[in-house]
């Protein structure tokens, strides 16, 4: 059997079987590359989700086995970078998180203007970026984990506070 990657919603893809990451059998869902809008598999839900969190650089908290099928699964995409496990910043947590309980975001105070500009510089620099993206990888500079600061755009006027 040939594999076809088809684009989001594209044909109906029957939703029977088991999960292509984990083999569980119940309710599926199309999983899809929110960026170029691949199909890469059916999976159960708790999968998806899963894949939610490997497309933002980040770690789900499973075994290493389900860990390294959803990261097949999202390689899938062909005109994505193809991730592997050193890629991923793992998520630290005191306890595993409980169902149904809110996932952890880290706040950060800008005034919104620093914020939209942050915004917009990020995009200058890389234009399949965003704040987001910017900030973690600062961080990981900041810390030791990478050795180059994030690209910065071009300065459309002096320092601040000059001209």
């Amino acid at each position: 059997m040939t594999e076809v990657l088809v684009q989001y919603p594209g044909p109906s893809v029957p939703l029977e079987g088991v999960c292509v990451a984990c083999s569980a059998e119940g309710p599926l869902e199309r999983d899809h590359c929110h960026k170029h809008g691949w199909i890469r598999g059916i999976v159960c839900g708790p999968c998806n989700r899963h894949l939610i969190r490997i497309d933002r650089h980040l770690a789900p908290r499973v075994d290493a086995e389900l860990l390294a099928a959803l990261l097949a699964v999202r390689n899938r995409c062909t005109d994505c970078d193809q991730l592997d496990l050193a890629d991923l910043a793992a998520i630290e947590s005191p306890e595993p998180r409980r169902r149904g309980t809110p996932e952890l975001f880290r706040r950060i105070r800008l005034n919104d203007d620093l914020w939209e500009r942050l915004e917009q510089a990020a995009r200058e620099a890389d234009p399949d970026s965003n704040r987001s993206a910017l900030i973690r990888r600062f961080a990981r500079w900041f810390v030791g984990d990478i050795d180059d600061l994030p690209q910065r755009p071009a300065p459309k006027r002096g320092p601040r506070g000059r001209g």
